[in-house]
């Protein structure tokens, strides 16, 4: 009997949060998306290659062996997304729900901050996943003089018939929740002033080396989880919320 009554209690309050849900906002298939990304994947490709470029390649040049990109192609392969959530936010007077359910459950409140209640948008919850057959060739020069005091360089050039060494990464995997905003609107053509967009938390992020920097990977540990780690912070700093562009 107490089974029977705990599982009418839950269904009860399943049904109360899908009835919620729904008046917050609409649940919709990720394959419009999809099919548009696809469309656009090549200008994406471009366009993120450079931004990935000039953010992280700065970077690279702190490691203990410096780095730079010789090549920087995402690939075939386009950005898929799901459980794609539209909703609206900041409109107080047309959103009451909204407003409601948020003061009974801040603690979820995936709304992008400094938005609610300023300016009337649409908010875009979306699942991205890529599983990319990129080429990334980075490029290590390791002098053979005495000048530079990173002795693991030294070594390295030693070891090396050439002073440089290419590294290649052949897949990356990506997975995360992204907030795309449209806001504010207006009343004028084309109604949307500004686009905005940032991942909830960071995304998952995994690296497929290739060639001599698996060996290098493998060889010394330093070299997956650095530049792991630097695409992680790049990330975070630019696309992670409260930061979005």
């Amino acid at each position: 009997m107490h089974t029977a009554m705990q599982h009418k209690a839950n269904a009860t309050i399943l049904q109360t949060t899908c009835t919620s849900l729904l008046r917050k906002g609409d649940a919709v298939s990720g394959e419009v998306f999809s099919s548009i990304i696809k469309q656009l994947w090549h200008h994406v490709n471009i366009a993120v290659s450079n931004c990935i470029k000039d953010t992280i390649e700065p970077m690279l040049k702190n490691l203990k062996i410096p780095l730079h990109f010789v090549k920087l192609d995402l690939g075939n392969v386009p950005i898929r997304t799901e459980n794609i959530f539209i909703h609206a936010v900041g409109d107080d007077h047309n959103n009451d729900s909204i407003s409601s359910s948020n003061d009974d459950d801040d603690d979820n409140d995936s709304t992008i901050p400094d938005q609610l209640g300023e300016h009337p948008g649409i908010q875009i919850d979306l699942d991205v996943i890529w599983d990319g057959n990129c080429d990334v060739m980075l490029q290590a020069s390791l002098m053979r003089n005495a000048n530079t005091n990173n002795s693991l360089a030294k070594s390295l050039a030693k070891s090396m018939v050439s002073p440089k060494v290419t590294l290649g990464v052949k897949r990356v995997k990506l997975r995360g929740r992204m907030h795309i905003l449209l806001s504010p609107l207006t009343t004028e053509l084309p109604v949307v002033s500004a686009i905005q967009y940032g991942f909830a938390n960071p995304p998952e992020i995994q690296l497929e080396f290739a060639g001599v920097a698996e060996s290098l990977a493998k060889q010394f540990a330093f070299v997956q989880p650095s530049v792991l780690g630097i695409v992680q912070s790049s990330l975070a700093s630019l696309l992670v919320l409260p930061q979005r562009m």
